[in-house]
């Protein structure tokens, strides 16, 4: 029986170019989702909110008080600034006499034990966002209940990590007393974790309100390399083989 012959080229010649440029990373909001109290998994326990990849922690929460208001650290993400009057959802710690301290200042003494975000962060309540992904955050924007002008947290610090233990500091803020205030961040590093710690509230010591937190920045992923994987292929007619052929 005959051989069979390896083919040589076929009938068309390819040409590959690429990959291409992916182009600049767009800014984004995280979470880029909006956390809903129908959709969260929760564990009100731990203070642990988790949906679609996002987790939010707190150091501490106030129990919901009623249908209308509810205290829970996600609502902080929820993306409703909810300017209905006293009522709506925000994040509230657990009523206790920690901002008891000078100029209603954190007083560690008064939790035990010391309420504390990790290794380089300052003792204080505080909130966290895991992201799936890590980011390299642009600015915050940080939104006050002004409604409740008693029970502002004033003065805090941004934090960021990559094991959720060991935290940098990306803002030192104090004495805000406005609704909103945007943040730059100077830092160029990419984090999965952020950690905002209260070290001062505006007047009444047992607790505080935080309306409204909003992270932009720029994916880790969308940054490597700045290449895509497409491809495009274009193909010519092949010469036909004419050394040894058949007539």
């Amino acid at each position: 029986s005959m051989a069979q012959q390896p083919t040589t080229g076929g009938e068309t010649v390819m040409d590959q170019h690429g990959p291409h440029l992916r182009g600049a990373a767009k800014l984004k909001k995280y979470p880029e989702i909006a956390f809903d109290a129908s959709k969260v998994d929760r564990n009100d326990t731990t203070n642990v909110y988790v949906q679609a990849g996002y987790t939010v922690s707190s150091s501490s929460r106030r129990p919901n008080t009623n249908s209308v208001e509810a205290f829970e650290p996600f609502r902080a993400f929820d993306y409703n600034l909810n300017l209905d009057g006293t009522s709506g959802a925000h994040w509230v710690n657990q009523t206790n006499s920690n901002y008891n301290g000078a100029n209603n200042t954190y007083n560690p003494a008064a939790d035990t034990p010391t309420l504390n975000l990790g290794t380089g962060a300052d003792d204080g309540e505080w909130i966290k966002l895991e992201l799936p992904a890590k980011i390299r955050l642009e600015y915050m924007i940080y939104y006050t209940k002004y409604d409740d002008t008693t029970r502002v947290p004033t003065d805090f610090k941004l934090y960021g990590s990559n094991n959720d233990s060991n935290w940098t500091e990306l803002v030192s803020a104090t004495g805000q007393t406005e609704f909103s205030k945007k943040y730059d961040v100077s830092d160029v590093s990419y984090y999965k974790y952020f950690g905002v710690v209260i070290k001062k509230i505006s007047g009444q010591q047992d607790y505080f309100r935080l309306l409204e937190l909003e992270y932009y920045g720029y994916e880790e992923l969308a940054t490597q390399g700045d290449t895509s994987i497409d491809t495009t292929f274009t193909s010519i007619m092949n010469t036909p083989q004419t050394t040894g052929a058949q007539v």
